[in-house]
């Protein structure tokens, strides 16, 4: 097992540290959690080698654009996955999309190209 595990990680197929690029994305790769982890990971490594590590960000950030998430089910709050009844109904609420919404408001960055070459991970 350890070599198989190797070797996936010298291939970047399961490097978090890799970006994909959005050319090379395969089937349904933007609902994966190693995409949504590549793509934060881009926002806070300052990894030179990586076109895509623009960002920078700090580490608070991340937790003052979780703070930013209001109360309620409506798209980009806290509880959007779940209706007022508790039962889920939006499978993609509270996702890498709605993080970006708010990390982009709360840094003046834009996350476009860390996004796209992440295989833009999905949600609404």
């Amino acid at each position: 097992m350890g070599q198989i595990w190797g070797a996936l990680q010298s291939t970047g197929t399961l490097n978090a540290d890799g970006t994909v690029n959005s050319g090379a994305c395969v089937v349904d790769e933007g609902r994966r959690a190693l995409t949504v982890n590549r793509y934060l990971r881009d926002l806070y490594d300052s990894n030179a080698g990586e076109a895509t590590d623009t960002q920078f960000a700090g580490f608070s950030n991340f937790f003052s654009t979780l703070n930013r998430f209001a109360n309620g089910f409506n798209n980009n709050q806290k509880d959007e996955p779940w209706n007022s009844s508790n039962a889920i109904d939006d499978q993609d609420g509270r996702s890498a999309r709605d993080f970006r919404t708010h990390f982009e408001a709360l840094t003046g960055n834009s996350t476009s190209i860390n996004f796209q070459a992440n295989c833009s991970p999905v949600g609404d």
